[in-house]
């Protein structure tokens, strides 16, 4: 009678535990599908280049509880970059983000990388790829954040002197944003940012300061 019992008490607490385990794994299998994977590819070696479009990225990630897996590249070919983006998306990942693939990617004018999951943020390759992330075209001469102390101090001196500043911070944020928003839609599309315009009232004021800094 007491073996009976034994018996029967060790067959509850063997399903205890394997209730237990089971909603764990369910559990956690619930959590992974829930984290927000984005691939990033960035020029090896050439980090002043892209710093603040990471700084953009990077802060975006960090709002909005997305796991970045990135990838430092000297270059890489159509096929590789085809391999890189299905070993992603087996890592469920939203997608890829392209950072200056121009500077590790050969553009081929008979050649198009056609990908619905991919945002390639670009200032010469917008026709290589089917969605970019860059700024509008213009003749004027424009700089990238962070501006040189030589050139905000000529517009405090001079009134009636402006730049165009390019807010590369605002391109990489942007770009995750688009990203995060393909996750959800499944429908991807360009980005176009126009120049901040600036002079010395704008640096005055210090609504910018944060951009200008080195």
């Amino acid at each position: 009678m007491k073996n009976s019992k034994r018996k029967h008490f060790l067959l509850i607490f063997l399903i205890i535990l394997i209730a237990i385990f089971s909603v764990q794994d369910m559990m956690t299998r619930a959590n992974v599908e829930k984290i927000n994977i984005v691939a990033v590819v960035l020029p090896k070696d050439k980090e002043a280049d892209y710093s603040r479009v990471m700084d953009g990225i990077r802060d975006y990630a960090i709002n909005n509880d997305i796991l970045l897996d990135v990838w430092y590249k000297d270059s890489i070919s159509l096929k590789e970059l085809e391999t890189l983006i299905a070993d992603e998306e087996k890592n469920h990942a939203i997608g890829v983000l392209l950072v200056y693939p121009e500077k590790y990617m050969n553009g081929n004018t008979d050649e198009k990388y056609d990908f619905d999951n991919v945002l390639a943020i670009t200032d010469t390759m917008k026709e290589y790829f089917s969605y970019t992330a860059t700024f509008e075209e213009t003749n004027e001469v424009t700089y990238s954040i962070p501006v040189s102390a030589e050139v905000i101090e000529q517009l405090t001196e001079d009134n009636g002197q402006f730049i165009y500043i390019q807010n590369t911070y605002k391109l990489g944020y942007c770009s995750m944003e688009k990203m995060e928003q393909y996750g959800k839609s499944g429908s991807m599309d360009d980005i176009c940012l126009e120049y901040m315009k600036v002079d010395g009232t704008t640096i005055a004021n210090g609504d910018i300061d944060s951009l200008l800094a080195e």
